[in-house]
């Protein structure tokens, strides 16, 4: 029944592919939050190949289809391409370093992981350029996935395992973690990033009241989800969009600055947060972070990563610093390490697999993402284009915060359940962008 599962979804996504590929998009946007493993259980296929779960097969399966999609729109395809031109230099020096890698077929799944957000982004803009009804759609499509996760959650927890195992860990006022079945808390907590920043920007720039109470539900399932990076980013991405579409700048100022501190005093202050981040939560203090910077590192509660990251240092001691192990080489570790089964650093990992030369050209690349969101976030308010201005607001919040998680998880693991919503709502941002700058050159 799995394979004959997993084998109806891929003919399903080849089929919109080729002759919907807006069908298509809404497909992916709308399944994001649930995990193809909730239909199939925890089964393994393609054993000869090393074995891939449901979810694996899964990207490697739209990883495809969009493929076929630019290429059938090739032209288009290249312009935009051309027009990220540091993106495909990393993708190009990513796939030279398969010929570095001795990673096998983890060389191979890692590069996938690498590259599919920034061909999903391309594919998105060439397939809804100028459809701007077409992109309205997507805005429903994020609203339904994030709302229809929840409630999988939700009604798993309470129906004490409906749709799959309930997590056996417990978080604010002693609640099990949210998240939906074969799903970690910190993939759910980063899956209602987006939407929560959209339901916030659409509330603040149109004053919609409804997108409030979409914001205040996925704020408080990311709070009960207890994830201390997923929440951490959420309200720093909440406190940009705020900044962003805020009329007052006094006020604006204020109060970001004031949820900034709430959140971080939290840490320290909330017992049950307090508990979650320091081995001893008694003697924790924020001042030891000036007065006794060792005292506090030795305190916090990393759950195994700084060890971890010992290990891998030891393991790729002599790797080159340059040009790094190559593509999927802290995977193929790990697979042999045997305690865990990622690294927790997506920036340490990309050191080790690319070196200096892979993370510093990464790096250039969202900052040229997050250039031409900040170009389509002014063009938009001059041409009083209101979309442009979300879109480019969620896009800078949702990169930011991207890259807040990347420090100490695995968020490129997560390309269709985080990525396809960051890169997503970035291309839309992008489209508008192409329009408002030929407006501005007739």
């Amino acid at each position: 029944m799995s394979v004959l599962i997993v084998f109806i979804i891929i003919i399903l996504m080849l089929f919109l592919a080729l002759y919907s590929p807006p069908g298509f998009i809404y497909l992916i946007l709308l399944v994001g939050g649930i995990p193809i493993s909730l239909l199939t259980g925890p089964a393994i296929f393609l054993e000869t190949f090393g074995g891939l779960n449901s979810q694996a097969l899964f990207l490697f399966a739209v990883f495809l289809a969009v493929l076929l999609i630019v290429i059938i729109n090739l032209q288009k395809a290249t312009l935009v391409i051309l027009k990220h031109n540091i993106y495909l230099l990393f993708c190009f020096f990513a796939m030279l370093s398969l010929f570095w890698s001795n990673a096998g077929m983890e060389s191979l799944r890692s590069y996938v992981k690498y590259v599919f957000p920034f061909i999903f982004y391309v594919m998105v803009v060439v397939s809804l350029a100028n459809n701007f009804k077409k992109i309205k759609v997507v805005e429903i499509i994020i609203y339904l996935a994030a709302i229809s996760s929840i409630a999988i959650a939700i009604l798993n927890v309470f129906s004490g395992g409906l749709f799959g195992p309930v997590k056996q860990t417990y978080g604010v006022l002693g609640l099990h973690t949210l998240a939906v079945p074969y799903m970690s808390p910190a993939n759910f907590s980063f899956f209602l990033l987006v939407p929560g920043f959209l339901a916030l920007s659409k509330w603040l720039q149109d004053k919609d009241k409804l997108s409030l109470v979409v914001y205040i539900v996925i704020s408080m399932s990311v709070i009960l989800a207890f994830v201390r990076i997923g929440i951490l980013s959420y309200f720093v991405g909440s406190i940009i969009v705020y900044f962003l579409l805020s009329k007052n700048n006094l006020f604006k100022v204020l109060v970001s600055s004031a949820l900034l501190f709430v959140v971080v005093s939290s840490f320290f202050y909330l017992d049950q947060m307090k508990e979650r981040m320091f081995y001893d939560p008694n003697t924790a203090s924020y001042l030891d972070i000036i007065n006794d910077p060792d005292k506090f590192i030795s305190n916090l509660n990393t759950s195994g990563r700084l060890e971890l990251w010992e290990s891998a240092s030891r393991e790729f001691k002599d790797s080159d610093i340059v040009l790094g192990s190559g593509s999927g080489s802290v995977d193929a570790w790990l697979g042999r390490y045997g305690h865990v089964n990622a690294l927790h650093s997506d920036f340490y990992r990309l050191f080790l697999d690319l070196g200096l030369t892979g993370l510093i050209i990464y790096l250039a690349a969202i900052f040229q993402l997050i250039y031409v969101c900040v170009r389509s976030y002014k063009l938009g308010f001059i041409f009083r284009v209101n979309d442009a201005v979300i879109y480019s607001v969620v896009s800078i919040a949702s990169i930011v915060t991207m890259l807040i998680t990347m420090l100490t998880d695995n968020t490129l693991n997560y390309a269709t359940e985080f990525g396809v919503y960051v890169y997503g709502v970035s291309a839309l941002s992008y489209i508008h962008y192409r329009r408002m700058l030929a407006f501005k050159k007739s």
